[in-house]
């Protein structure tokens, strides 16, 4: 659904903002992997920025069902350094369609 989209956040490393499911407020994220889960469902692993969710606090490395993103948008923020934790061969992932860009050096 929104495969392109995130593809070309993650290769130029943008956050992104969308709503989500139940969210209170629009969800800000860093994205790092997206592909299709063991379940077969395309999915985003992302790091939360910002945006009022029921799950509180950390840990902030979230899955999002792309059939629950709304409204997406490419921010012109832009993250260089990867956040603690990512892991480029995510096992969460059966298969990855894209991901995060390697950071500028």
């Amino acid at each position: 659904m929104h495969g392109l989209q995130i593809c070309a956040a993650l290769e130029q490393r943008r956050q992104l903002r969308f709503f989500y499911r139940d969210h209170l407020t629009p969800t800000v994220v860093e994205p790092y992997t997206y592909g299709e889960n063991h379940s077969g469902n395309l999915v985003l692993s992302a790091w939360l920025i910002s945006g009022e969710t029921r799950d509180p606090g950390p840990p902030l490395w979230r899955l999002y069902l792309d059939e629950e993103i709304r409204r997406l948008e490419l921010l012109d923020v832009r993250f260089d350094r990867d956040r603690r934790g990512y892991n480029a061969h995510d096992p969460r992932f059966r298969r990855i369609r894209c991901r995060v860009a390697n950071p500028a050096r």
